[in-house]
């Protein structure tokens, strides 16, 4: 057995497609309609209950259940573009470092939410 991919239930797909490319510039590598899967191999899923045959009241949607990790060169040039485009107001998602940046042997890191 191997380890295909993550996949994350969504409520609203272009939302969720657009905060994954403006943040992370990930991009559609598969289109199945309600699931797509991203360049770094994650996958999107809307209409999850509907798939999986549960009710959709029983659907618990929350931000901060799980942590992606991604790496990039210019990471203050990452920290700028997050607290641009995460205002709350300007893109309609709200974003939030859940730690403070902390220096790791083998360079900066954080978590959003």
């Amino acid at each position: 057995m191997k380890f295909c991919t993550t996949l994350i239930a969504v409520r609203d797909m272009e939302r969720s497609l657009r905060f994954y490319r403006n943040l992370f510039g990930q991009e559609v590598t598969q289109d199945l309609g309600w699931n797509k899967t991203l360049t770094c191999g994650l996958t999107l899923q809307e209409h999850f209950d509907e798939l999986a045959g549960f009710p959709a009241e029983t659907m618990k949607y929350q931000p901060n259940t799980m942590e992606l990790y991604f790496e990039t060169e210019t990471f203050d040039e990452f920290l700028t573009l997050l607290l641009i485009l995460g205002s709350c107001n300007l893109y309609l998602y709200c974003v939030s470092l859940v730690y403070h940046l902390q220096e790791f042997g083998l360079g900066c890191c954080g978590t959003a939410h």
